[in-house]
């Protein structure tokens, strides 16, 4: 039993280092810029507004994932499913990012009416961890495109953007090190591991495709 706890103490620890530090970085460091109002432009104190309002949203989601990775550990975690519209969901999510970012970098391309048995709430916080970390290696103008399909039992969502931008080397080489993994560590950023963890317990998967001009990044999720 101490050898258990001990294990979830670390993991525990090593999750909320990684996860919050950055984010609250962030937030701490805009926060002081604005407070001392050293002459920015109206253009800048909108960048930076924007960029805490993006850190604290995604504290928010960390922070769930973590403490659903916490109850995984303990194995008290369970599935809030409900029967939705999840294509309506997701389209309203969509525009709340847009909207939050004053921009349409989304590209929202759900036409759909798709229902489905599910915990929405984890899907939804899944495609904003997708969408934050494409949109950390994307040029400025770039746009993500979202659709969705259905196939026999499993919804799909598929992220398009374009493979010329100049970070998307980068973001390629993240998939690969931390989506990829069969085996997660400790060190895996709380998003990464909470996503797997998911996808798994809806005997879905999640890949990446790279063409010529775009990059795509399809998950499956069997409903």
């Amino acid at each position: 039993m101490e050898n258990k706890e001990n294990r979830f103490i670390e993991l525990l620890t090593d999750l909320i280092t990684h996860e919050f530090k950055t984010p609250i970085s962030t937030i701490s460091g805009f926060s002081e810029l604005l407070s001392t109002n050293q002459g920015l432009s109206d253009e800048k104190k909108s960048e930076y507004l924007k960029l805490i309002n993006e850190q604290s949203n995604y504290l928010a989601v960390i922070t769930d994932c973590i403490v659903d990775i916490c109850r995984m550990e303990i194995a008290n975690f369970k599935l809030n499913e409900e029967k939705v519209n999840l294509s309506e969901i997701v389209k309203k999510k969509i525009h709340k990012l847009n909207r939050l970012n004053n921009s349409e970098f989304i590209n929202d391309k759900i036409n759909g009416k798709f229902e489905a048995t599910i915990d929405y709430r984890k899907i939804i916080s899944i495609i904003e961890i997708i969408i934050i970390n494409l949109k950390k290696y994307m040029d400025k103008d770039t746009q993500i495109e979202i659709s969705e399909e259905r196939k026999d039992e499993y919804y799909i969502i598929n992220f398009k953007t374009m493979a010329s931008t100049s970070g998307i080397d980068s973001f390629i080489s993240k998939f690969d090190n931390e989506f990829k993994l069969s085996d997660l560590s400790h060190t895996n950023p709380a998003s990464i591991h909470w996503i797997k963890k998911i996808i798994d317990l809806y005997k879905g998967d999640i890949t990446l495709e790279k063409s010529e001009n775009e990059v795509e990044i399809k998950i499956k999720l069997r409903v």
